[in-house]
């Protein structure tokens, strides 16, 4: 990237006085000042360059102060005030070191401070500035496995992934957040999930990405026993007694969790569970102790988004009675609970400001978004697909073999896996299946209960079952009959029809109760499901479960 000078034509009617400048005056300048009212000519040099970029004019008027001595209480203060700054900029409560040198020297200090020669060191070398770890790494003495990319692209976390198992022993991977040589933004947040299981450190140079893009690891708590975004890990968790103060907000546990009658009875062990909904559910009315009235969106400020476009949405309404945003909520308990930077934005719309930044070249805010009539566009979006000629995988195909699966410990291609059969009397012959229809809604509003238009619309749970099983249990269309396995047991409306295979019954989705039948073992392990993509939380139990149907009386 190259240098930018522009030239700005300054008109100085009033100038200030040569004698003033505290030494003797050009002849130009004199003469500038004996012509009052006629234009000077400046040069006024604009820097627009990845770095070192133009100093902010407050700034240059803040260092023209005088010096403080450094034993002076006033420096003492400002040195703490600017530490503590400093930690909510980076975003750590550990202190915040300042070198003063280069950004390549704060990379050399990085390298001789947590490493020696002969250790072994990843790489991700993908642009110009990348080389400059390479150079050092050099210097140092040290072992290192080069993972490169063209210019342009970056290195895909699963990568990492497979050279720290190839490499045992690795002490540090170094990379660049932003290498500003070619514009990509490495995914840093990826990379310290592949690293936080071992003995490697992530050395992140950001130089030219520190305040402007999220270079914090998904999970910035200090070292200790938590619980990743994991369906059957959270149910552990609840199992075992480990959890002291549970808060849900916009879930109907009872109904979303799988093998919903063993969760009931384990939330018993927890000592508070508070839920913050909008309409009542089975959570609320079974087993929450304190439950918090929330708010829809039209009580507060948002974006909503799709695949092509995004939309502000407008606060129009205030909060009925003593419903509060959910933000609300959380900074407030953030600050008793002492979590420094939970929250480092000055209100929603400075959130929702942070929220659009990566958009549009960082132009669209919130301001900038009434301004269109809150619809924008979303960035970098191309009416041509893969315009690139490759697709988001390691080797930028369709992917049948899958060796960044073979990383994360899964069959390198999709296959069956036979269900276990049924240990123990009685036996259950039938698989039980669900899925979503058009009636079917989320579970904070009571799982479509709430809404008067699709309660009318689907009165009761609907089970598809084959005439091949209901013929021998008696079962007719429209009777009323029980599913049920060893978990629990589930009530409906039969519904014979071919349109299900032999063998299998089926249901919508999120009936109240349905999912006491369903089993709570992980389809993905917890390193599997954050490695496939750590932006969705996923490892989702399996649902799966072998049932009996029979008739209930009238």
């Amino acid at each position: 990237m190259g240098h930018m000078v522009r030239t700005v034509r300054l008109d100085m009617p009033e100038m200030i006085p040569p004698h003033c400048l505290g030494r003797r005056a050009s002849a130009s300048l004199t003469e500038a000042h004996s012509n009052r009212g006629r234009s000077l000519v400046m040069k006024k040099y604009q820097l627009m360059a990845p770095g070192p970029t133009p100093v902010p004019s407050e700034v240059l008027l803040a260092m023209a102060r005088p010096i403080i001595h450094h034993r002076a209480p006033q420096y003492d203060a400002l040195f703490r005030e600017v530490r503590e700054a400093l930690k909510r900029l980076v975003q750590t409560r550990e202190d915040v070191l300042t070198p003063a040198c280069t950004g390549t020297g704060a990379m050399e200090a990085a390298v001789s401070n947590t490493l020696s020669a002969g250790d072994r060191v990843i790489v991700v070398n993908a642009g110009a500035f990348a080389q400059r770890w390479l150079a050092i790494c050099k210097a140092y003495g040290l072992n290192v496995v080069e993972l490169e990319a063209p210019h342009g692209e970056t290195v895909a976390a699963a990568r990492i992934a497979e050279a720290l198992r190839a490499n045992p022993g690795v002490k540090a991977v170094l990379v660049q957040h932003s290498e500003s040589s070619t514009g990509v933004l490495h995914d840093v947040r990826a990379y310290a999930q592949v690293t936080g299981g071992t003995e490697a450190i992530l050395i992140v140079d950001a130089v030219s990405s520190l305040g402007i893009a999220d270079l914090t690891a998904a999970d910035r708590r200090a070292p200790g026993p938590w619980v990743p975004s994991h369906m059957s890990s959270i149910a552990q968790l609840i199992r075992e007694g480990g959890l002291d103060v549970l808060l849900t907000a916009g879930t109907d546990m009872l109904n979303s969790f799988s093998d919903a009658a063993s969760i009931e009875r384990d939330l018993e062990k927890v000592g508070l569970i508070v839920a913050y909904d909008l309409f009542a559910n089975d959570t609320t009315r079974r087993v929450a102790d304190i439950v918090l009235p929330g708010t829809v969106w039209l009580e507060d400020i948002g974006i909503k988004e799709t695949a092509t476009h995004l939309y502000l949405m407008e606060k129009a309404l205030e909060p009925a009675g003593q419903a509060r945003p959910l933000i609300s909520v959380l900074r407030e308990l953030a600050s008793r609970l002492d979590i420094m930077d939970f929250f480092p934005w000055a209100d929603l719309e400075a959130y929702v400001d942070a929220l659009l930044a990566p958009q549009r070249g960082g132009d669209l805010t919130v301001a900038r978004f009434r301004d269109m009539g809150g619809i924008a566009e979303r960035s970098r979006l191309s009416h041509v697909p893969y315009q690139s000629g490759g697709y988001a995988t390691p080797s930028r195909r369709v992917e049948f073999y899958s060796e960044r699966a073979i990383a994360l410990g899964l069959p390198a291609m999709p296959g069956y896996t036979t269900p276990a059969p049924d240990t123990g009397p009685p036996a259950h012959p039938l698989e039980f299946r669900q899925g979503r229809v058009l009636t079917a809604f989320h579970s904070f509003y009571d799982n479509g209960r709430a809404l008067p238009m699709l309660a009318r619309a689907e009165p009761h749970a609907e089970i598809w079952i084959h005439p091949a099983d209901a013929s021998p249990r008696g079962i007719a269309d429209g009777r009323r009959i029980e599913l049920s396995n060893d978990r629990g047991r589930f009530e409906g409306v039969a519904r014979v029809t071919e349109d299900v295979l032999p063998g299998v019954v089926w249901a919508r989705d999120g009936w109240p109760g349905l999912n006491g039948l369903t089993s709570g073992e992980a389809c993905l392990t917890p390193e599997a499901s954050e490695g496939l993509d750590p932006r969705i939380p996923g490892g989702q139990s399996a649902y799966e479960a072998r049932v009996e149907a029979r008739l209930l009386p009238v």
